[in-house]
């Protein structure tokens, strides 16, 4: 299984060719396999970017999460009590959700995919991997799986608008 972060299903759905080569057919081969899943926490997270105006999906952020999510069938993993006393446990930085998401990896034995550094730790049980060749800003492209999707003006989602800072 492939857990996407907030960041990776951002990127994935608006500006996909800002993931690695690998880590776009990695997502393909999940997504093909039923195997693509994130944290409910992400929802939450791309809730807030859109409501501070840190992206902009084009469309009210109900339609925006439905689209998403459907566009590539991806498994919306609950928290649950083991993880999230799990998230406690292992040692990460102090950003609730980046300790809920890597928890809910190592609950469910699954990759994570994302380009956070902080969350890089093999030893905790799941395999963590960076599948992003940078982070720097490109103007944004609309996905060619989500038609209506765009980003701000402004180039968002960037790195703070990707999960960090969303809180």
């Amino acid at each position: 299984m492939i857990l996407l972060d907030t960041c990776a299903i951002l990127y994935d759905a608006l500006t996909p060719d800002r993931l690695s080569i690998a880590a776009r057919d990695a997502i393909e081969r999940a997504d093909a396999s039923g195997a693509l899943a994130c944290c409910d926490i992400s929802l939450w997270e791309i809730a807030m970017l859109v409501d501070r105006g840190r992206i902009d999906p084009g469309t009210d952020v109900a339609s925006f999460l439905d689209l998403v999510l459907t566009a590539r069938s991806i498994q919306v993993l609950p928290i649950t009590p083991a993880i999230a006393v799990l998230s406690v446990s292992l040692g990460l930085h102090g950003d609730p959700a980046d300790r809920l998401i890597a928890a809910t990896a190592v609950h469910h034995g699954a990759t994570l995919l994302t380009s956070d550094q902080r969350r890089k730790n093999p030893s905790q049980g799941a395999a963590f991997q960076d599948n992003f060749p940078g982070l720097a800003m490109s103007p944004p492209r609309t996905a060619p799986h989500a038609p209506s999707l765009r980003a701000t003006p402004s180039g968002r989602p960037d790195a703070a608008a990707c999960g960090r800072g969303a809180s």
